[in-house]
């Protein structure tokens, strides 16, 4: 991304998703076990009634599986009960989502901790990173490494020394693929400099394996899926294995959201929250499944309900908890790599008062 990227959707990562066994991903297989105890929560704190007329919230997604939490909860109502009337403005790129948030064009949006977002910080715009939106779980390869075939088949490939010189794909310079490619490659002495690294749509990647243009490619959802059934590639590692719990996607609020709107934006988290719960319940409780699915279908750009059986889930905490350090880590690798020239206070920008607010009202989610 020079800026942006969700692909985690995420591509996503989303994409997919990344913190300390809070996210604790699953794989398909233990997603569609029977479903366990409906979960149980805090008794729910009281909360003032709804305003009237509804506030207008405006909200910047991508059309991504990493949306998930915003539009259940618009489908579901949500977001309506809570006297918001959030308003969807779909995004070609995350990159785009920035420059709206810091114009005040959006009031909420959701991209990966990147270039843009940090440079963004260090000029002084007050964006506000308020909760998770996706992340590399624990066990999840939501966002992997698909080896061309003939190249995992071959043995050709076994160790980080192995890429030296090779074609390795990446949908931006700067995203959560890059940093994971980087951890494996200086775990045998490395680094992602030692491979030839190209930078593609994601969309582009698949016929790029099967005609050996590319070597590898790291990226999120559907794409893995994607190159696995046309033959072209293997899920070869999940980010999972190399970069655990990275924080590959936040939630943000505009710089005047939370100052101007603040009831506004306390009951939004609130529903937004309830949302990322159900999406959970979906993928790693196998609760209200179809439902969920048929809600994704029709808001992302994931169209096909069968995708969803195939593809691995991105990860995502369903309180919302946000990797510190994760995000911090990864500033450290975009200064170092020059990508950030001047590094922002990165604590002054995440605010869990909105995330507090919620789970007040919510409980904390029993697993």
């Amino acid at each position: 991304m020079g800026g942006l990227a969700l692909a985690l959707g995420l591509a996503a990562l989303l994409a997919c998703g990344t913190p300390g066994q809070h996210a604790g991903a699953l794989t398909p297989q233990a997603a569609a076990q029977p479903p366990a105890a409906p979960p149980t929560s805090s008794p729910a704190a009281p909360q003032a009634a709804s305003p009237s007329p509804p506030v207008t919230v405006n909200v910047g997604t991508l059309g991504l599986a990493s949306d998930a939490g915003v539009y259940i909860a618009l489908e579901r109502g949500y977001f309506q009960e809570q006297g918001l009337d959030v308003r969807d403005t779909r995004f070609d790129a995350g990159a785009r989502v920035i420059p709206a948030l810091a114009a005040e064009q959006i009031d909420v949006g959701g991209g990966s901790p990147s270039s843009g977002l940090f440079n963004a910080m260090a000029r002084g715009i007050g964006i506000e990173i308020v909760a998770d939106r996706g992340r590399a779980g624990s066990d999840s390869s939501y966002m992997a490494f698909v080896l061309r075939r003939d190249l995992a088949e071959s043995g050709a490939v076994r160790e980080p020394a192995d890429f030296r010189g090779r074609r390795v794909a990446t949908i931006a310079n700067d995203n959560a693929n890059v940093i994971q490619f980087d951890r494996y490659m200086r775990s045998g002495g490395l680094t992602y400099k030692d491979a030839d690294m190209a930078v593609m749509p994601g969309g582009d990647m698949i016929a790029a394996l099967a005609n050996g243009s590319i070597d590898m490619a790291a990226v999120a959802e559907p794409i893995p899926t994607r190159a696995v059934a046309a033959g072209a590639g293997v899920r070869w590692k999940g980010s999972h294995e190399v970069y655990p719990q990275q924080q590959a996607a936040v939630l943000m609020f505009s710089p005047t959201f939370g100052q101007e709107k603040t009831e506004a934006a306390r009951r939004f988290m609130q529903a937004y929250l309830q949302g990322v719960r159900a999406y959970y319940d979906a993928f790693f409780r196998n609760r209200q499944r179809d439902e969920v699915v048929a809600i994704l279908t029709r808001t992302t750009s994931l169209t096909d309900p069968r995708l969803y059986d195939e593809m691995v889930p991105f990860a995502v905490d369903p309180d919302g908890w946000v990797n510190e350090q994760s995000l911090t880590d990864d500033l450290d690798w975009l200064v170092r790599e020059g990508l950030v020239p001047e590094r922002p206070d990165l604590p002054r920008f995440l605010n869990r008062a909105y995330r507090d607010y919620a789970l007040e009202r919510l409980g904390p989610y029993v697993r």
